[in-house]
């Protein structure tokens, strides 16, 4: 059985940064956790709130009293910096492996299952993860372990790496505000090449999963009708991935802020 799990978000606010650079704080209580500020895009992401689940059937997304306290204990940590529910854009939720269950608590380790040792088949194994970041360093752990025997030498795995990080430092990355420059194609070759090359299915995998386009809620609405393009769709076809997109964003033209989930 795999570890119970905890919800996570960071909000975007449409505020100034105080820095150049993140800064981290905790609320003057004992045992309280630390929040951080970061920069990004012209904006002030603030991070992260934790809450307990259940389990992954329900939304991660942190509801009206869970965002409340996060916004409590943020301005504790920063007391001047005074956000309210007025300066969110978007709030980005998901699911991460916790300690215990009911505990806000994060695992430190990733959980490997091998379903042989349970009555399943023969070469078939489970993870459980603990943060995207760690994601490679995971996948290496379990080749290494299905594969004791292959290795890589280092010249080559150095060569890889420096390959996939220059490839992929902007792929995908648009500015906040960013629109198609109809004068130009080149933003058409990026995105048509993360189509081909990631397995874009639908329009919200483009924009929420393999680019930075959905950061700007407001604008991946607008530049739907042109992201459509990219793809040999009918117009209903069409119509049926612009709402597909509309839903991610329920909230988007009313006064409470979007949340963007991810698992």
């Amino acid at each position: 059985e795999l570890r119970p799990c905890l919800s996570a978000w960071n909000v975007l606010f449409d505020r100034d940064a105080p820095a150049e650079y993140a800064v981290g704080a905790a609320p003057p209580t004992s045992g309280a956790q630390h929040y951080f500020l970061h920069p990004w895009k012209g904006r002030l992401l603030v991070g992260t709130g934790h809450a307990p689940r259940e389990d992954t059937a329900g939304s991660p997304r942190p509801s009206q009293k869970e965002l409340d306290d996060f916004l409590r204990a943020v301005n504790e940590a920063f007391p001047n910096l005074e956000l309210s529910r007025e300066d969110i854009l978007h709030v980005y939720a998901g699911f991460l492996p916790a300690k215990h269950r009911c505990s806000s608590a994060l695992a430190k380790e990733e959980m490997w299952i091998d379903h042989s040792n349970h009555g399943g088949p023969e070469s078939l194994f489970s993870v459980q993860g603990t943060k995207f970041t760690a994601a490679r360093s995971s996948a290496e752990k379990g080749i290494a372990h299905i594969y004791p025997d292959r290795t890589v030498s280092r010249k080559r795995r150095d060569t890889f790496q420096k390959l996939c990080a220059e490839r992929g430092r902007e792929r995908g990355i648009f500015g906040y505000n960013w629109t198609p420059d109809t004068a130009r194609s080149n933003w058409r070759e990026h995105l048509s090449r993360i189509v081909e090359e990631e397995s874009v299915v639908h329009l919200d995998d483009l924009i929420l999963r393999r680019t930075s386009i959905g950061d700007n809620p407001k604008r991946a609405l607008e530049v739907a009708s042109a992201l459509c393009d990219l793809f040999d769709w009918t117009e209903k076809r069409r119509r049926q991935e612009i709402k597909r997109v509309d839903e991610q964003f329920p909230r988007i033209h009313t006064s409470s802020f979007p949340v963007d989930e991810r698992t």
